[in-house]
């Protein structure tokens, strides 16, 4: 074995030692989607109960509603501004800030394959919702604003069926 194994091995085992040493705090709330997701859930009802069928207030958390960003957004722009930064700090302080804009372009890239990326626990215990967390709200207000109790039945988020004929398909 060569000393540069023997170290490698070394600091394997010392990163091994301290990554078991984390408390399961911070890193264990940001991780875990589920509990977020339930989060979110449990807020978006507790809103709901607040609002009941009063048309004012569904009328004021609709236009809410609009002005909401949704995750991805969210995602984008935190991406670009922390590119800009690593540019502005690149071009200022020290070149390393270049890996910056690389390491932002590479989680929006895995945020577009994918649909996932490293930043998106931390958006989500940010209280950032997808739009389709959104759209489910919306859906049940607009269902209450129209029709009253007798409309709002069991609303799922809005889904686009691949089935669907297509535009065109229908004027024909």
């Amino acid at each position: 074995m060569s000393y540069i194994d023997a170290a490698n091995q070394k600091e394997a085992r010392r990163l091994h030692q301290a990554m078991s040493e984390l408390k399961p705090s911070l890193l264990s709330r940001l991780m875990s989607d589920k509990q977020i997701k339930d989060q979110l859930q449990a807020e978006m009802n507790q809103r709901l109960d607040q609002i009941g069928f009063d048309q004012d207030k569904i009328a004021q958390r609709l236009v809410e509603l609009d002005r909401e960003w949704d995750l991805d957004r969210a995602l984008k722009v935190h991406a670009g501004i922390l590119a800009a930064s690593g540019i502005t700090l690149g071009l200022t302080m020290n070149k390393r800030w270049f890996a910056l804009p690389l390491l932002m372009a590479g989680v929006l890239f895995q945020n577009s394959t994918t649909g996932w990326s490293l930043a998106v626990p931390g958006l989500r215990h940010l209280g950032y919702r997808t739009q389709d967390e959104i759209g489910f709200e919306r859906a049940i207000l607009i269902a209450r604003q129209v029709g009253g109790e007798k409309n709002v039945g069991d609303l799922h988020p809005p889904r686009i069926s691949p089935d669907l004929p297509k535009a065109d398909e229908l004027r024909h």
